[in-house]
């Protein structure tokens, strides 16, 4: 028995290997890699399921062991599948990081500035809380309530990798109340990359308490509990007004490609540590 069906997850089976079509001489990797992308996204190879070996794949699909081995390295590269040396190719979990790493490569890429990656967010965000306020239940208060509480304990202890972190969960919670599942698996990965890099207005230090501006994360909570469309106005245009001020100034000229080399460092909270 192979490890995968070991673990509950069965190989392909050899009515899967046989469906797979063989191909001719052009675009042979992009080939490949849209084949095999098509049959993981469908589900046809199981996710934590091993794929067929490079050689396998390479004889069923008439191309190369070269071909085959280039599109599993772009297939890793988008998240979609784990090389292991010995252990072979495996299918990777569903996540959004492939979502969000092409997200973060294009704004690298781009001549986009933090200026407009904040606007972008002061107008979906602006919109968002509105959904909140409009469609929240109980137990939605509650959730952002915690986390709320967890981001002002993290700031009052002056740590701001643990600030950054609970400023993105209080975030989350305010897209989870708008109740509509879509929005979660549309905006949730993006939320993660534009916030997980929290901005500290210059002139602040990052374990300043201040420039995290916890009261008026405060007032955004207490909109979306009093579900008052005024309230929700006045408290999501004092969030995003603050960003437009003049401790925002040098940040916001700045490209998105000059401060951040990398999706991993746009993606992860961890940049928070070495900012001036």
């Amino acid at each position: 028995m192979s490890s995968s069906a070991t673990a509950g997850v069965p190989d392909p089976s050899p009515d899967a290997l046989r469906a797979l079509p063989r191909l001719g001489a052009t675009n042979l990797r992009d080939r490949v890699i849209e084949l095999l992308e098509r049959r993981i996204l469908d589900g046809s190879f199981a996710a934590g399921g091993r794929l067929p070996t490079e050689v396998d794949l390479g004889e069923q699909l008439g191309v190369s062991r070269t071909v085959v081995r280039d599109a599993l390295r772009v297939l890793e590269a988008r998240g979609l599948v784990e090389i292991k040396r010995g252990a072979g190719t495996r299918v990777r979990a569903t996540t959004a990081d492939a979502y969000v790493n092409a997200a973060a490569m294009l704004l690298i890429r781009s001549a986009l500035t933090v200026g407009d990656l904040l606007d972008a967010r002061a107008a979906l965000e602006g919109n968002l809380v509105v959904l909140a306020a409009g469609n929240r239940e109980d137990e939605n208060v509650e959730r952002i309530a915690a986390a709320l509480d967890a981001f002002a304990e993290a700031v009052d202890r002056r740590d701001p990798v643990a600030a950054a972190r609970r400023h993105v969960d209080f975030h989350t919670e305010l897209v989870r109340a708008t109740r509509l599942p879509a929005l979660e698996i549309l905006i949730l990965p993006l939320q993660q990359m534009m916030l997980a890099t929290s901005l500290v207005p210059s002139g602040i230090e990052l374990d300043d308490p201040r420039g995290w501006r916890v009261e008026t994360h405060r007032a955004l909570y207490a909109a979306v509990k009093s579900q008052s469309p005024e309230a929700v106005e006045a408290a999501a245009a004092e969030h995003w007004t603050y960003t437009r001020g003049p401790g925002f100034k040098d940040i916001r000229t700045q490209r998105i490609g000059e401060l951040y080399s990398s999706p991993a460092q746009l993606v992860n909270d961890t940049q928070v540590e070495s900012w001036d």
